[in-house]
């Protein structure tokens, strides 16, 4: 059985994909600093924003020639002006959003190499490309995010292993609970397709980049909603 370790899986997007794949049949190791009770998949505690924990969280199924796919969909958002941002608050975007995927990118290799194949999907956003105002940080982490992943397609280059984004646009998650109903409309408004995006077609995105179909597919960012 494919396993699929999937970040920020306690909640939102993550949680979502983690359940909806393992009823696709893969073995789902969902990882977040801390979960409810009710879980049906395995699941590990640890804060990607720590270079420590990722390693030695991975280090369990480095030599696991089943790990096919990592999904990071771990991730923070501080919507206000950058004056108001703290310190912790600019730290806590960039370490989790940014230096979260390079850790746990860089620690999934190894069981990817040993499998012969694998997928690696970033989460980025709409906001990487529409620089939205009052998300300066998270725009900014979500563009690198894109940058990276297109850069280690090409160290990846030969070894079977693709390396691709998948960008929604404003979705009600937790993660945008706070935004009042103007807010969300204004940023519906900034997609080619002005309709919020399910939870079903992120997955339909993520099934694709995971399948066989997808094989010739690395170093691209994909925009669901369009931008």
């Amino acid at each position: 059985m494919k396993k699929i370790v999937i970040t920020g899986a306690s909640r939102g997007i993550g949680f979502f994909l983690a359940n909806r794949l393992q009823d696709e049949g893969f073995h789902v190791i969902g990882i977040a600093r801390n979960f409810s009770s009710n879980i049906n998949f395995e699941k590990l505690d640890c804060d990607v924003a720590s270079f420590g924990e990722v390693a030695s969280t991975f280090s369990s199924f480095k030599k696991d020639k089943s790990i096919y796919g990592l999904i990071n969909c771990a991730g923070v958002l501080h919507t206000k002006p950058v004056f108001s941002l703290t310190e912790n608050e600019i730290k806590e975007t960039i370490n989790t959003n940014f230096l979260g995927t390079i850790h746990c990118c860089k620690n999934i290799i190894r069981p990817l190499l040993a499998n012969g194949t694998g997928r690696i999907i970033n989460f980025s956003s709409i906001a990487a490309t529409s620089a939205f105002s009052g998300d300066c940080i998270y725009s900014a982490s979500k563009a690198a995010i894109e940058v990276f992943s297109k850069s280690f397609a090409k160290e990846l280059s030969g070894k079977a292993i693709t390396v691709n984004c998948v960008a929604p646009g404003v979705m009600k998650t937790d993660m945008t609970k706070a935004l009042t109903d103007e807010q969300f409309e204004a940023l519906i408004a900034k997609q080619i397709i002005q309709n919020s995006a399910s939870f079903e077609d992120i997955f339909n995105s993520i099934n694709f980049l995971l399948s066989s179909q997808s094989n010739m597919i690395t170093g691209e960012s994909f925009h669901i909603g369009g931008v």
